[in-house]
């Protein structure tokens, strides 16, 4: 809010309403700004044409009381204060259309005149007199009859009320502070003029227009009141204004709290963002810039201790401002400075406080950079950066130059003084640089030159100075040889021994699948002076040269240079071919360089330990199972370009085929021409039968791709015996020997015969040792026990032992027995062997004419057997 104080005039911003109150009689003159918020402005129209007419005795001064109701409403209500007449409003003819700039008419008010109310205070604020004054409202808008249906709208602007008449005196100022002017000039003077609507309104509708363009509020008297506060520095007023035909106008003006209000400003535009931007700032320097703080309200602005920002930023002279007390208007200055040390960006605050009732703490922002130019060196001679250049020998009477290239690599302008001449023989020409100002990655160039007149060594030097606060003087160093006049001479070695032939010979190369084959040829500038290398031919294909590092070079003495030559063949044949190195070498020009090479295919071969050996195929024969046989596989290169094996394969590696050794694919074995490699192939059965399978040899070779070379084998039984044990009684090979009936008391006797069935002899142990035959059954012979049978293998008869079991039974009845017949078969170590029979009496036993190894019994004994035979028949069978 801004506020006017004793003794100075005030023009408030387009927002604020005033109302300037001066004195120019005896006493203490004072203008007073009215606040632009409710209640000031019009609030009230009493019309003399729409309303009843005034109430007798009511108020004598303007000779009667207004009607509680009025036909008039005010929109806004109340209409505020304006700050200042609007001098480009036009005055209307109330006639449509509205009339704008530029005014047919002129304008309302001819010049911007603020809205003002003079008056003068006596000094000891016991009387006061107005002087007159000008009051300006906003657009507003009178409504006559609002909600009937002669509802009429007129809007309005530049409504105002101006030229109050002067008081022809003083009026008391009471007690309290009040002071009321009730001014009455008489007709026809006024007292006060209120616009008439003629000039103001812009348009109107309803029934009653027809009516505004004659009515005038031009006052004839009014009656101002002014309420002081105790202190005399603001007040409230109600106006009340009457016409000649008693219509009356109703405002309130108040005046505002006096207040300072601080305004601060700086030196750098925009002057009023509370930012002061230094910029870019060389370090060790520093920058001023100023802030003034001004008075612009109406009160002491007081104002505190300032702050002090952090370093690099400082504010000087700051007594001027603090603890300070600025009068309306009054300004003070401080000096704000920037003095960075270092590169980069700060940023810092200070802040100024007061009693500013809105503001009392402003605070400044204030930002730099530190910046600092830096000078870098560089020149044409690696490495670039080492502030010296070598020349190396040059020729007496020649001239040699090199490039210095300055660039600021700085953030701030370098600045480069006059650089100093290095002593003959060199010198600086081309200086781009001296007296010049670089921007931030600008650059300037100057040429060296070095023109011996004389042989030898020199060294000079030059200084190149500037204002980087670190490297400030930069010395170059300068050096170089004078020699006599060079020649540059040229030697061309290669790889393939002599070296020095100027010849190529790359020998036999695989055709297909490609291998090319490349060798080195290396250049050597074996002379004083530079070589310069021209641009070399291309050999035609199957040759080419690649990697080439010295077309176009220039090779100081002792220096060399290389390039490759590669030998890549697609068909077989010899190939013969060259190519030239040109250059400034007078003896040899043009150095040719001759190529041979002849293009060929790997041959593989492939032999094996088994006649024929070049068949492809190995036999294994008979193998018995779980014994291992091995073949040899051998793998040669008959031919002049190396043999490149992949790796080698059993077809089926799971079956009892496999490579037990091999020295040729482990992963990928390289034969040289005339060389050769084996595999040792191994089959072990694991069982017995027919089995095949193939050995696969990858390799270049672009015919045979791949050698198979088939195997096979048959796995047989391993050798062991098999007892096999018969009798005569089927079936005879059960283990079981049946004797029968005999008779008792006669002996029956069986052979048990023992053959060797496998295909290793059977080694028979003690028959009957552990499980021995008892009465009425014994071995009556025994050729087994401890021999050795051999294989049957088909002959006839086949090798067997007999073992005689004999049977004699004692008494009648049932027996049974066994005993045990053991070997060396691995498959059933121990048999047992069964034998039973029965005792019978004479007569019922088996009939045996001679039992076997019984004695012969008599003619005569012999009958009554038959007789005694006979005789139990016939008693059986009752013959």
């Amino acid at each position: 809010m801004k506020i006017i104080q004793h003794g100075k005039k005030f023009l408030a911003p387009s927002l604020v309403a005033v109302l300037i109150i001066s004195c120019t009689t005896t006493g203490m003159a004072a203008d007073f700004a009215i606040d632009t918020a409710s209640p000031n402005g019009l609030n009230r129209i009493y019309s003399a044409t729409f309303d009843t007419p005034l109430i007798p005795g009511g108020d004598p001064f303007f000779g009667g009381t207004p009607p509680a109701a009025q036909a008039i409403t005010i929109v806004p209500n109340p209409s505020l204060v304006e700050t200042v007449a609007n001098d480009e409003i036009c005055k209307q003819d109330f006639i449509d259309p509205k009339d704008v700039p530029p005014c047919p008419g002129g304008t309302l008010y001819s010049v911007a005149t603020p809205s003002a109310l003079d008056l003068t205070l006596s000094a000891g604020d016991t009387e006061l007199a107005i002087n007159g004054g000008n009051i300006f409202f906003p657009n507003l808008s009178i409504i006559v009859f609002e909600g009937t249906a002669d509802e009429t709208n007129v809007p309005a602007e530049g409504a105002s009320i101006i030229d109050f008449a002067p008081s022809s005196g003083t009026v008391p100022v009471d007690g309290n502070g009040v002071a009321v002017f009730e001014i009455e000039p008489g007709i026809p003077n006024l007292a006060a003029d209120f616009a008439t609507f003629t000039d103001i309104v812009t348009s109107c509708s309803g029934p009653k227009c027809v009516l505004i363009p004659i009515l005038s509020l031009d006052m004839v008297r009014y009656r101002l009141t002014i309420d002081w506060d105790p202190t005399f520095s603001f007040f409230t007023a109600e106006f009340i204004g009457q016409t000649q035909n008693n219509s009356m106008v109703f405002a309130t003006f108040n005046s505002v709290t006096p207040a300072p209000d601080i305004r601060v400003t700086d030196s750098i535009a925009p002057v009023d963002d509370l930012l002061v931007p230094y910029g870019d700032v060389i370090t060790a320097t520093s920058v001023d810039e100023t802030a003034e703080i001004t008075n612009d309200g109406t009160a002491d602005l007081i104002i505190g201790t300032l702050t002090q920002p952090a370093a690099p930023f400082s504010v000087l002279n700051d007594t001027t401002c603090s603890g300070q007390t600025l009068a309306p208007a009054a300004v003070c200055t401080l000096t704000v400075r920037f003095a960075p040390a270092t590169t980069g960006g700060f940023n810092e605050t200070f802040d100024i406080p007061s009693n500013d009732p809105v503001d009392n703490l402003v605070t400044m922002n204030v930002s730099g950079t530190g910046v600092a130019p830096a000078i870098s060196i560089s020149d044409s001679v690696l490495p670039a950066d080492d502030q010296a250049i070598p020349f190396g020998n040059t020729t007496v009477a020649t001239i040699a130059d090199e490039t210095v290239t300055v660039t600021n690599s700085g953030t701030a302008d370098l600045v480069i003084g006059t650089l100093t001449q290095p002593a003959a023989p060199f010198s600086v020409l081309n200086d781009t640089c001296s007296g010049q100002t670089l921007a931030p990655a600008a650059v300037c160039t100057l040429t060296v030159l070095f023109a011996p007149a004389t042989t030898g060594g020199f060294n000079e030097t030059f200084d190149i100075p500037s204002n980087d606060p670190v490297d400030n003087l930069v010395t170059m160093n300068v050096s170089g040889t004078g020699t006599l006049a060079l020649v540059p001479k040229i030697s061309v070695t290669d790889s393939v021994p002599p070296d020095s032939d100027f010849e190529v010979p790359f020998g036999d190369v695989i055709v297909a699948p490609p291998i090319p084959s490349d060798e080195t040829v290396t250049i050597t500038s074996s002379g004083t002076g530079n070589l310069i290398i021209g641009t070399l031919t291309q050999p035609a294909a199957p040759f080419s040269v690649l990697n080439d590092t010295c077309s176009g070079q220039t090779l100081t003495p002792t220096s060399f240079c290389t390039l490759t030559v590669r030998f890549d063949p697609v068909t077989t044949g010899m190939f013969p071919d060259n190519f030239t190195i040109p250059s400034n070498d007078a003896g040899k020009p043009n150095t040719p360089v001759s190529l041979t090479g002849t293009g060929t295919l790997p041959v593989i071969t492939v032999s094996d330990s088994v006649e024929p050996t070049d068949d492809l195929y190995i036999p294994y024969g008979n193998v018995i199972e779980t014994l291992t046989a091995v073949e040899t596989v051998t793998i040669s290169n008959n031919s002049t370009v190396d043999l490149t094996l992949g790796l080698a394969t059993i077809t089926d590696p799971l079956g009892p085929f496999s490579i037990l050794t091999n020295n040729c694919s482990t992963p990928q074995n390289i034969i040289a021409p005339g060389n050769a490699c084996t595999i040792d192939v191994q089959f072990l059965p694991d069982s017995v039968g027919m089995f095949a399978s193939s050995l696969n040899i990858p390799s270049n070779d672009p015919n045979t791709a791949t050698v198979t070379v088939d195997v096979d084998g048959i796995g047989t039984p391993s050798p062991a015996p098999d007892i096999s044990i018969t009798d005569p009684i089927p079936p005879q090979d059960d283990l079981i020997l049946p004797f029968g009936d005999v008779t008792e008391g006669t002996a029956w006797d069986r052979p048990v015969k023992i053959t060797n069935e496998g295909n290793a002899n059977l080694t028979i142990g003690a028959i009957a040792q552990l499980d021995s035959l008892a009465a009425p059954f014994s071995i009556l012979s025994d050729t087994c026990s401890g021999q050795i049978i051999a294989p049957a293998a088909g002959a006839i008869p086949p090798p067997s032992c007999t073992i005689d079991v004999r049977f004699l039974p004692s008494t009648t009845g049932p027996f049974n027995d066994s005993f045990d017949i053991p070997s060396d078969d691995p498959d059933e170590p121990t048999l047992t062997f069964n034998v039973d029979g029965a005792g019978v009496i004479l007569g019922t036993g088996t009939i045996s004419l001679e039992p076997e190894g019984a004695s012969a019994l008599s003619p005569t004994i012999l009958l009554a057997l038959l007789l005694l035979f006979a005789a139990n028949l016939r008693r059986r069978y009752h013959w």
